[in-house]
């Protein structure tokens, strides 16, 4: 199996055992931690990305691909090709969220990205449609965009517990840096309950958000399916 040898001096059982009551969709945990798996990735050549892709059985493994793939010094248009193949093996919050943490590169070409991010909100594959929300969120927060990905987000209606909740997030993190614009946004724009209460509950939790914001959130009666 790809990578296992690579893995296996790193395998931490407990931290396995922590890490697989936080991540409980998708592969199983192998248990290594996050700076080692970025460190077998830096080893690890391009040419090996899809490699036996289909029988990775652990988290770590999939994720060590999506790292060799944001690690990698290659033209961004490239980059674009290929998250593009590798995005249907995304099968988990935590593989999501970790693939759009790494991918800094994305702020070279940020108009090629919001492109693409845009087409991802679209799909019919969910985490396609989280990678898209997560993006927006990681790197599309700032005033020059702040109107693009707050369309983006408004156009988003899934079901999907890892659609909605990276939804909620994307505006909590839009809300924090710029509140005036987006609190005007929220009060007018159509949005499931169940995102509502993901927004007030993060914003709170996570205090981005200050609590005169939160209660001129919670005003918000009208919703959506």
């Amino acid at each position: 199996m790809q990578f296992i040898e690579q893995m296996r001096p790193f395998q931490d059982e407990k931290y396995r055992l922590f890490t697989k009551n936080i991540i409980k969709e998708g592969l199983p945990v192998y248990g290594i931690r996050s700076k080692d798996t970025k460190e077998i990735a830096k080893q690890m050549k391009l040419s090996s990305l899809f490699e036996d892709i289909e029988k990775d059985q652990y988290h770590e493994q999939r994720l060590i691909r999506l790292l060799i793939l944001a690690q990698s010094k290659i033209d961004e248009g490239e980059r674009i090709i290929l998250i593009d193949k590798i995005l249907p093996f995304i099968n988990s919050w935590a593989l999501c969220d970790s693939f759009c943490s790494a991918l800094k590169s994305a702020k070279k070409e940020p108009e090629m990205y919001i492109f693409y991010i845009e087409k991802q909100s679209k799909a019919s594959y969910s985490y396609r449609v989280r990678f898209a929300l997560v993006m927006l969120n990681a790197y599309y927060h700032t005033p020059l965009y702040l109107q693009k990905s707050l369309s983006i987000i408004a156009s988003i209606h899934r079901g999907e517990k890892e659609v909605m909740m990276a939804k909620g997030w994307a505006i909590v993190t839009m809300l924090s840096h710029n509140p005036t614009a987006v609190l005007q946004w929220y009060k007018n724009v159509a949005i499931e309950e169940k995102v509502h209460k993901i927004v007030v509950q993060k914003g709170r939790e996570s205090r981005l958000v200050n609590e005169e914001t939160i209660t001129i959130l919670k005003l918000k009666k009208a919703f959506i399916d």
